[in-house]
């Protein structure tokens, strides 16, 4: 007989951690983390801690590859603590190794492993209340799924393991795999229940974040005053469209629900929650928040106005834009993305994500433009973080489509000197030699490409360009 469970019990949620503690660091090219972390945002989350309360510890809860902590600690001016933890303990002796980390080792900065469902404080009691930052790690811990029905019954969706089951349907998390559910009516607690039928709509399916429930409470219970920063793919609303056409998982290099921050608020209830505004006609968004319990109501009026005063027009800003350009919603003209980069201290992540819109422009631009251009590659490039391998690639793509060869290949030769080995700069490589008509170089890597990305289109169609015309 099949073994039908609540979804936060599937197997699947094993395999993702499994995924995390055994992929090499490549898998981050295919998570869309760069929208919460980037030198912008670290910036502002590093003010607000300075301003609020600099002696507080600040945990970083699911690190990965450290972008975020480097960038948060780069702007941090007085004297602070940070702990980098992460469940993938390889992450943790990665960042580790990292140089970019050396000048604040072991006076400011730490590494743990923390496994936030089994939270357990990587810092003693006895230190000030702790800071916890939450980028993208919600959404990738389990969660639970119901439908309520029009006599306000509510049923739960249960999977199963066992692959020949006979479903009522199936939860597509990727274009290759699926999980089957059905439906059917269980005991809830009378919270859960209770917020279904005082909340949500008849008809609706709804997701409950679980995970982050549990993570909160063991949080809470271990640390009685405590602040924690949210960054994550929410529905704030039980009005939100995302919860009316079915559920869903997505698969970003892991399996991620949409966040239902509302069940968060009413279901552990903190003593303050802030979130910036979304677009309820949405059915994906990205949302900044902020959320506490122990402070005073002098102190919880303090952090209201000081978040309020950073976020305005900054935060949730960013990742509106961050998110009309990677939906493609709008083809933004060359003005607009200047006055964003320049507004967002050039940051390369929101360079990298306008790079299309850029090139339309800077290909036919006057020279005025062209110097106006340059102006901003030669600050992005300041904006590094060792593991990227997507921006000096983007930059000289931008001196390519504007036909300074020499300028282009100056900048991925100085690169190659730190031996890179990845797509996207054997991709540039390979268009660059074609137009220097060094078709040999140029076979070598698209050969080199191809072997990170065998179906890519563009490798495929210039390597046909030069055999034909060879």
């Amino acid at each position: 007989m099949n073994q039908w469970k609540p979804l936060s019990q599937s197997n699947f949620w094993l395999e993702q951690s499994n995924h995390y503690n055994t992929s090499q660091s490549s898998i981050w090219k295919q998570v869309p983390h760069t929208v919460t972390n980037n030198a912008f945002m670290g910036k502002k989350v590093a003010q607000i801690c300075e301003t609020l309360f600099p002696t507080s510890p600040v945990i970083e809860v699911g690190s990965g590859i450290g972008e975020f902590a480097f960038h948060y600690c780069k702007n941090r001016q007085k004297p602070f603590q940070f702990i980098c933890t992460d469940y993938a303990t390889k992450n943790v002796r990665k960042l580790e190794s990292l140089k970019d980390f050396h000048s604040w080792r072991y006076a400011y900065i730490h590494f743990h492993q923390l496994d936030c469902l089994n939270y357990i404080p990587p810092i003693s009691n006895s230190e000030p209340f702790p800071i916890f930052i939450f980028n993208y790690v919600f959404d990738t811990l389990p969660h639970d799924a119901y439908i309520k029905l029009t006599n306000g019954h509510i049923q739960t969706i249960l999977t199963t393991d066992d692959n020949e089951s006979s479903p009522e349907g199936w939860i597509h998390f990727n274009t290759k795999n699926k999980l089957p559910y059905r439906a059917e009516r269980r005991v809830l607690s009378p919270l859960i229940a209770e917020y279904i039928k005082s909340h949500w709509e008849a008809g609706q399916q709804l997701t409950i974040p679980t995970g982050a429930l549990k993570t909160l409470e063991k949080i809470k219970k271990h640390h009685p005053k405590a602040l924690v920063f949210f960054n994550d793919k929410t529905c704030q609303y039980p009005d939100n469209i995302s919860y009316q056409d079915g559920f869903s998982l997505q698969q970003e290099g892991s399996i991620s629900c949409t966040v239902n921050t509302h069940a968060i608020e009413h279901l552990f209830q903190p003593d303050f929650m802030i979130e910036t505004p979304i677009d309820k006609n949405f059915d994906l968004n990205i949302s900044s928040g902020i959320l506490g319990w122990g402070f005073s109501k002098k102190e919880n009026k303090r952090i209201r106005e000081v978040w309020c005063t950073h976020q305005k027009r900054t935060i949730y800003d960013y990742a509106l834009t961050n998110r009309e350009l990677s939906l493609e919603h709008s083809k933004l003209s060359y003005p607009m993305i200047k006055r964003w980069i320049t507004q967002y201290d050039h940051d390369p992540y929101l360079f990298l994500n306008c790079t299309q819109n850029l090139y339309q422009h800077i290909h036919t631009g006057t020279t005025l433009l062209h110097q106006d251009v340059r102006q901003l590659l030669q600050k992005i490039k300041t904006q590094h973080f060792s593991l990227n391998e997507r921006l000096i690639p983007a930059l000289a793509s931008c001196y390519r489509v504007m036909n300074d060869l020499d300028s282009a290949e100056t900048l991925m030769r100085t690169y190659a000197l730190s031996t890179p080995n990845d797509y996207f700069y054997h991709k540039e490589m390979a268009f660059l030699q074609f137009i220097r008509t060094n078709h040999t170089e140029a076979l070598e890597h698209i050969k080199k490409a191809q072997m990170h990305y065998p179906s890519c289109e563009q490798m495929q169609s210039l390597q046909h360009q030069i055999q034909n015309n060879t």
